[in-house]
């Protein structure tokens, strides 16, 4: 059991429930919150982002890769000084600088024309990351965020709650995951790529 104090930073559409997503401060790493039968948070769950509690979790056994940060949330209570909480998140989160393709270990594929995802046999060891946009991300027709690089245009599916922007500028802090495996328009199972927010006033 772990008992560390975590920052919300995340709260994406997982089927019927919510995934809430947080970073443990205390042992610098990324993790999802599960409840303890290691579903989704209920769509009611208080937990908002840039809520700072005291949390008490298990790490998830039989992990599967990339998803590592998978955790069962046992109890949690609100921390008072939530201040000290955020400036230990900003110190210590790693934030990937440079092209997207830069993401998760430099992984990400093309599988065809538009979304990203990650080679089943060649796999990171995390499932989150934070990215500062080094161009900006537009949204399309299809509510999905558009990174142009050249002639070719990477299409970034936006799962988070807060009503998508039409213009993520340059140099936004964002969240990056990868989903579960699915097939896309009947291709292979893989994890594609996702985005879950942003970070500052836009």
């Amino acid at each position: 059991m772990h008992t560390s104090r975590i920052i919300i930073v995340s709260r994406t559409k997982m089927g019927q429930n919510i995934c809430v997503g947080a970073y443990d401060v205390d042992r610098h790493r990324n993790i999802r919150l599960l409840d303890r039968k290691g579903y989704g948070q209920p769509l009611n769950c208080p937990m908002k982002i840039g809520d700072v509690v005291t949390a008490r979790y298990l790490d998830r056994a039989n992990i599967e890769p990339p998803h590592t940060e998978d955790v069962l949330l046992q109890g949690y209570e609100p921390y008072a000084n939530a201040q000290e909480v955020h400036n230990a998140f900003t110190q210590n989160a790693s934030v990937v600088e440079g092209p997207l393709t830069d993401c998760f270990d430099g992984k990400l594929f093309q599988p065809g024309r538009g979304a990203m995802a990650i080679p089943n046999d060649d796999l990171p060891d995390h499932s989150v990351c934070f990215w500062r946009t080094d161009r900006r991300l537009t949204l399309n027709n299809f509510k999905k965020y558009v990174y142009r690089r050249g002639f070719n245009n990477i299409q970034i599916q936006y799962v988070g709650f807060p009503d998508a922007v039409q213009l993520i500028p340059v140099g936004t802090v964002v969240r990056l995951s990868l989903s579960r495996r699915w097939n896309m328009d009947g291709q292979e199972k893989l994890c594609w790529l996702q985005l879950s927010g942003w970070y500052g006033e836009l």
